[in-house]
């Protein structure tokens, strides 16, 4: 009786895409069969240098600071180690800034680097963020809200007033946002105006409960305040950080 002759099994394609990939991320990695060596290498060599050119767009600012062997370092082992895999390419920066955060000793970028890395993916979710259309009418009962696209984080490094040319430490609030134009826009923030921002980052209101409020703490004495607070939110809205509710909700 003769023996039955066995094929080899053929390499699944969930295999072959898994095997390309790391081949991708790490060329020291065996490449699987069925490609040519040459075409794999162009292929490899586009998918990597995209990436970097994607990273240093995003980071067009900070990576002008940085040590640039370093940063070219992180890229790379950013690319075999962290494995990026999301579906969704605007990601990618706030994953490799995950990565550099978690790097130390030599391979650690400096604070100040990092935070400005983690201002420019506010700038890139200023950019990106789905947020609700709005004619910008409103009124003392009208339910405001942060809009999505808008972003207040505190720092302990200045590099806005530098027009991002350099990091100073010391401490700054910054806002950025996309108003109702589609423009993308940043600023530092202090005083009144933060007071009024972190309220609404954190909660909705209208302006009729916080002037009650704010008329409260002051014993109700001055018309000033509804004036300042009237105007302060109508900008705000009109810059595109405010929502106003209404029933009739679009996107974009």
């Amino acid at each position: 009786m003769q023996p039955h002759k066995t094929t080899p099994e053929k390499t699944s394609s969930a295999d072959f895409q898994a095997m390309l990939a790391d081949h991708v991320r790490d060329p020291s990695k065996p490449a699987p069969e069925g490609i040519e060596p040459d075409r794999l290498a162009v292929y490899t060599r586009l998918v990597r240098n995209n990436l970097r050119s994607f990273l240093d767009l995003c980071f067009s600012d900070s990576s002008e600071l940085a040590d640039r062997e370093l940063w070219q370092h992180l890229q790379n082992c950013f690319l075999i180690e962290a494995r990026p895999e999301s579906p969704f390419f605007n990601d990618i920066p706030a994953q490799f800034l995950n990565y550099a955060r978690s790097r130390e000793s030599e391979e650690k970028l400096p604070d100040g680097i990092l935070a400005m890395m983690d201002f420019e993916t506010a700038l890139l979710h200023a950019e990106t963020a789905i947020q609700p259309l709005s004619d910008g009418h409103w009124d003392d009962n009208t339910t405001l809200t942060w809009q999505p696209a808008a972003k207040l984080t505190h720092y302990d490094y200045n590099f806005v007033d530098s027009h991002l040319a350099s990091i100073e430490p010391i401490p700054s609030t910054v806002l950025t946002w996309r108003n109702r134009d589609n423009e993308v826009y940043y600023r530092t923030i202090s005083g009144t105006d933060l007071f009024l921002l972190e309220h609404f980052s954190q909660q909705q209101d209208t302006f009729e409960h916080i002037l009650q409020s704010l008329q409260e703490m002051t014993g109700g004495q001055s018309q000033d305040i509804e004036i300042w607070l009237r105007e302060n939110i109508d900008g705000w809205i009109k810059a595109g950080v405010l929502f106003p509710e209404s029933s009739n909700k679009n996107t974009i």
